[in-house]
């Protein structure tokens, strides 16, 4: 099992700076989150900054941003899936449509762009893991991947891998040891990361929504020790990414940063080496200035 971390935690700090913190906190590997930096300076320049930090790059996500170049929206995929293959990644973590129906016009366009990037990948040993979805807003929950059991159904007609969220799962209300039994069999990447309540700011369901979920693992509602503890004894070879808001990491402060960081390598270890979650003792919280 690789303990990565994903890009976007520091997405607002160039990739050498984020890999000497992941470095220094003790991560074996990063998910290469595509952005600006990357398009302009390509897949060779991003394997050695890895390198010079010692860690792997162990999964390649489409851009968090609205497009890329490649395109808008769901083209994204097509960018992420040429770089993992000219990496020789494994994975490249793919969002899907939140469209209601699949003769959506929306359900449309994304089918296409996945069509193209499995076309991109085919005769490699770099594959496409789905992401499960969060419940931004109620009507989220009628997309047509919104439920597991749909996200399932799809990944196996299309072969597709998964990557599973841990919030995500979270926000729709599911047991996460349960989800992680259901979508074992096709499993390539965890997402961890918590929810917390949200109790200031706006009203807004976005707001909510972008506020309470990629959390610090371990500091909100769910049973991520458990969880870990699951993982452990499947006997799970894949990465464990860590995805948590820049906010909560606070990036504007290197030492607040790598504490954090090191606290959560550490919660991630403890638990997937444990026997039960009752076998370790809850980390102390870090109070840096």
């Amino acid at each position: 099992m690789q303990l990565s971390l994903s890009t976007g935690c520091l997405y607002l700090l160039p990739l050498r700076t984020a890999c000497s913190r992941a470095a220094e906190a003790g991560f074996d590997a990063i998910e290469l989150v595509m952005a600006p930096e990357a398009w302009l300076r390509g897949a060779t320049w991003a394997q050695r900054v890895a390198d010079d930090h010692g860690l792997a790059i162990a999964t390649v996500h489409q851009s968090i941003l609205g497009r890329s170049p490649e395109g808008d929206g769901p083209r994204r995929a097509i960018d992420a899936a040429r770089f993992a293959r000219e990496l020789g990644v494994p994975t490249v973590v793919i969002h899907g449509t939140f469209a209601h129906a699949w003769d959506d016009d929306k359900a449309i366009e994304w089918l296409a762009a996945l069509d193209e990037a499995q076309d991109i990948l085919a005769g490699s040993s770099t594959r496409l893991a789905l992401e499960n979805h969060g419940l931004r807003v109620p009507s989220d929950g009628q997309g047509v991947l919104a439920g597991i059991e749909h996200l399932l159904a799809f990944c196996r007609a299309r072969d597709l891998d998964i990557t599973f969220d841990t919030c995500h799962a979270g926000s729709f209300g599911l047991n996460l040891t349960e989800a992680l039994d259901a979508v074992a069999p096709r499993l390539a990447d965890v997402h961890l990361c918590d929810i917390v309540p949200c109790t200031r700011g706006p009203r807004s369901a976005t707001w909510r929504y972008s506020a309470s979920q990629h959390r610090i693992p371990g500091q909100g509602d769910l049973d991520l020790a458990a969880f870990l503890v699951q993982l452990g004894q499947r006997d799970y070879g894949g990465p464990v990414t860590v995805e948590v808001t820049p906010f909560a990491l606070r990036v504007w402060s290197r030492r607040y940063t790598v504490s954090k960081l090191r606290q959560i390598a550490q919660f991630v270890r403890a638990y997937t080496d444990a026997g039960s979650p009752e076998a370790v003792a809850p980390p102390e919280p870090v109070s840096v200035a």
